[in-house]
């Protein structure tokens, strides 16, 4: 039973949602896109990318060059890109936290080799506040390193406790309760996500650790703050049918 419960974390997300999401992140694509044809010209922000920024998220376990960085970890995947404007006169830090047991947005298996930033459950550009930040630079080797060294600083206050307190042991998705969960407890303001979907998180994690009492508790959570997302209620209502099938079924074990 409970692998059947498993098994729903590998159904498709519901389709509209996942349109939506793409949509919104459609910019963000084209950007990414344009900007890796582009050959810059002065300074290499790439090579000091190299320099000033990559060192930091390699002491955190990413892998990477270049603008595109990664940390697979046992149960989640990190995605973290930087992102240029179109002028190409500043610069974000694109972040994307996906669960490794659970489909990303348009409902597939993960490939922690393959999956972009706008595919991951939870994403944001990384910031000392709950907007976007971005970094202006100019096209001289002395800017680049005071952006690059500035975001770096940012990423390191802000965005690195929740990488740690993530991959931790055990990870703060086991320790939260549900009496004290939210997003902001959980150090998810500011990620394009609600408290339903991190819930459905913590539900699909927490049977991953077999706490199964608990991970239903979420799911009931969950259920009631789903707002009017329909994909998301049934996710949330097969999960909680499994819940009951698998009580039945103990019971008729113990009979």
């Amino acid at each position: 039973m409970w692998k059947k419960i498993k098994d729903l974390f590998v159904a498709k997300t519901d389709s509209l949602e996942a349109n939506a999401i793409i949509m919104n992140d459609a910019k963000i694509v084209t950007t990414d896109d344009a900007q890796t044809d582009v050959e810059e010209s002065g300074p290499n922000l790439s090579g000091l990318i190299r320099q000033h920024l990559a060192p930091v998220l390699r002491a955190d376990g990413f892998t990477g060059s270049g603008r595109s960085f990664r940390k697979n970890h046992t149960d989640w995947l990190f995605v973290l890109t930087l992102e240029t404007s179109r002028a190409g006169n500043a610069f974000a830090l694109h972040v994307g936290i996906q669960p490794k047991f659970a489909p990303d947005t348009l409902g597939k298996p993960v490939d922690p080799k393959k999956l972009k930033v706008q595919l991951c459950e939870f994403r944001r550009r990384i910031s000392s506040t709950a907007k976007d930040q971005w970094w202006d630079f100019e096209a001289t080797e002395e800017s680049m390193i005071t952006a690059l060294q500035a975001s770096a600083s940012v990423y390191v206050e802000h965005m690195r406790p929740l990488v740690h307190a993530i991959c931790a042991e055990p990870s703060i998705f086991a320790e939260i309760s549900v009496e004290k969960f939210n997003v902001q407890a959980m150090g998810f303001e500011g990620f394009a996500s609600d408290e339903g979907r991190l819930a459905l998180a913590t539900a699909r994690y927490l049977v991953l650790k077999k706490q199964h009492e608990k991970a239903r508790a979420f799911a009931e959570h969950g259920l009631r703050h789903v707002g009017i997302s329909v994909g998301l209620q049934r996710d949330f209502e097969e999960l909680l049918n499994c819940f009951e099938q698998a009580k039945l079924d103990d019971i008729n074990d113990a009979s």
